[in-house]
């Protein structure tokens, strides 16, 4: 095996590996069969860097499917309090909506409302 070829399949790797962030496992193994012929240069050169391609990918997997079941957050602190705010806003807007939703259809619902 020449060094040129050694070279190449180092490189593959560091760009598949790259370019690996997706958001889910359908997507990671589409991901995986669209490099398949760049995956099998891998594996035809460097056996050692091709098992290691291959752990990252199940390293990959395994964070996805933590992030799935809620085990970590894929967010930053600043992202995950922008959320609570945020939800916390839409939940306080959808309790005034029903609130008086209900006043117009019960119009003794008005008489407790406090001022």
């Amino acid at each position: 095996m020449s060094e040129d070829m050694q070279s190449f399949a180092e490189t593959i790797y560091k760009i598949i590996v790259s370019f690996m962030s997706v958001s889910s496992v359908a997507a990671l193994e589409k991901y995986w069969l669209s490099n398949l012929d760049a995956i099998n240069i891998i594996k035809n050169t460097d056996n050692d860097l091709y098992l290691k391609l291959i752990s990252k990918f199940k390293e990959q997997k395994n964070a996805i499917n933590l992030v799935a079941i809620g085990k970590t957050e894929s967010l930053d602190d600043k992202s995950i309090e922008r959320l609570r705010e945020t939800e916390t806003r839409i939940e306080s807007e959808t309790g005034q909506r029903r609130g008086s939703g209900y006043s117009e259809h019960h119009p003794n619902a008005r008489f407790w409302k406090k001022s």
